[in-house]
């Protein structure tokens, strides 16, 4: 949505701020869901390791 030059610098980075915190809002959502990923995944296999290491033993 391009805005019109009306020459008022401060309305101009509102919006930039405005839209680099609904930007920061969506990375912190994704790194989020990754890193629950993520830590999901290692104790599945933290899990595993221990179940192995405990029948070997």
């Amino acid at each position: 949505m391009p805005l019109q030059n009306d020459g008022d610098v401060v309305r101009g980075l509102g919006f930039v701020a405005l839209y680099a915190a609904y930007l920061e809002e969506q990375v912190d959502n994704l790194l989020l869901i990754d890193l629950s990923r993520f830590l999901v995944a290692n104790q599945a296999v933290s899990r595993g390791s221990i179940l192995s290491a405990s029948c070997l033993a």
